[in-house]
């Protein structure tokens, strides 16, 4: 499924507290970033985005951890007038991926 500004907040379906992220794969020259999370019962979620911005906090403030806490998404608005969806995950160490991203398709192991 592709989301967009015009309905990213079906993403919020998709619950995936406990899921670990296994590996983030990021093409600069296409913009595109692909995150790669594997549920417990071993599905596997790809979050392809095509992204403006992105930041990751990996300093584990509470320790090690590869799964994920929480995860939040939003529509965005900047001064410089760009409208997108901005993603953020939360793992369990503490570390935090922001995306700021014009599109996310969402592939499971389930479709």
């Amino acid at each position: 499924m592709i989301y967009t500004l015009k309905n990213y907040r079906d993403i919020n379906s998709i619950y995936l507290h406990d899921f670990e992220l296994k590996d983030i794969t990021i093409n600069y020259n296409s913009k595109e970033l692909t995150i790669n999370l594997l549920s417990i019962d071993n599905k596997i979620f790809l979050f392809n985005i095509k992204f403006y911005s992105f930041s990751i906090e990996g300093y584990e403030p509470w320790g090690e951890g590869i799964y994920i806490d929480s995860f939040s998404i939003d529509s965005y608005n900047s001064k410089s007038e760009l409208e997108c969806i901005e993603m953020e995950l939360l793992l369990n160490s503490g570390d935090k991926l922001k995306i700021l991203a014009k599109e996310i398709s969402i592939e499971n192991s389930l479709d």
